[in-house]
């Protein structure tokens, strides 16, 4: 019997420090460990049921929801939320689907846990690349609106091979800032590491995800200032942003860094 109290002892010492390590990385909080000691015993076996069937995530109605990435993609929905675009609205969105290949290429690319609240702590969104292939030449001609009439003509000039070139990779998630902060505390970020872009995107990238979230969540990115991307314009550096009703401005950067919207050379 002895024997038996000090290995339930040992395992719950354990089950104790591998709880505080989870609480200082972000990944249970406070409030999460009251509901969870809070529950009543039928709250309980409802809760051990609910694992039981891996967690499903279920709409307003009470009924499952089936991804086709599978168990990442919910995970990816509860940890950012709105900030989450799923390749099932892209879908409806383009009506036109993903082929399987692409998809098993998102699901094995989807990022993990940790990566996905960092996004969250740095207010990143995330998003799949288009069903196909699509340059920014194709994005001005699908999507007009978009633009306004300098971004537009320039894209479209008959001899503007940057245009053509700019391309958003399909089936490749795509990280940016969001439209607000999602900071909580300053404990937070000492807990989440902030998450820090491998590369910047390119011009057509950010074109593609300012529209698709202005599309699919309502909001506006980049309204009032812009972004840097990785495109070059005879050797200047490329900036997307100041989307407004009027549509989005592409900028190019010359001498001492100074943004101009006016392409002409």
């Amino acid at each position: 019997m002895g024997n038996a109290i000090e290995a339930d002892t040992a395992k719950l010492a354990g089950l104790q420090i591998d709880l505080l390590q989870k609480i200082r990385q972000g990944n249970v909080s406070f409030s999460q460990l009251e509901q969870f000691l809070t529950l009543s015993a039928t709250g309980r076996v409802r809760l051990d049921k609910f694992i039981e069937q891996g967690c499903p995530l279920i709409d307003e109605k009470g009924k499952h929801l089936v991804s086709p990435l599978g168990d990442k993609a919910h995970l990816a929905q509860l940890v950012l939320e709105d900030a989450y675009i799923s390749p099932e609205e892209i879908d409806e969105f383009l009506k036109r689907k993903y082929t399987k290949a692409r998809l098993q290429h998102l699901r094995d690319t989807m990022p993990d846990e940790r990566l996905l609240r960092s996004l969250r702590a740095s207010n990143y969104i995330l998003l799949p690349g288009p069903t196909s292939d699509c340059t920014l030449e194709q994005l001005c001609h699908g999507f007009p609106y978009a633009f306004t009439k300098e971004a537009s003509d320039f894209v479209l000039a008959e001899n503007s091979s940057f245009a053509r070139s700019e391309i958003v990779v399909s089936a490749e998630w795509l990280m940016m800032p969001g439209p607000q902060p999602r900071f909580r505390s300053d404990r937070m970020l000492d807990q989440v590491r902030a998450y820090k872009p491998a590369r910047l995107p390119n011009a057509a990238e950010v074109v593609y995800t300012l529209v698709m979230y202005h599309k699919l969540r309502g909001v506006r990115l980049l309204e009032r200032n812009s972004m840097e991307t990785s495109s070059k314009y005879n050797l200047n550096a490329v900036s997307v942003g100041n989307f407004s009703d009027s549509g989005l401005k592409i900028f190019k950067h010359v001498g001492s860094g100074i943004m101009h919207d006016d392409f002409d050379d």
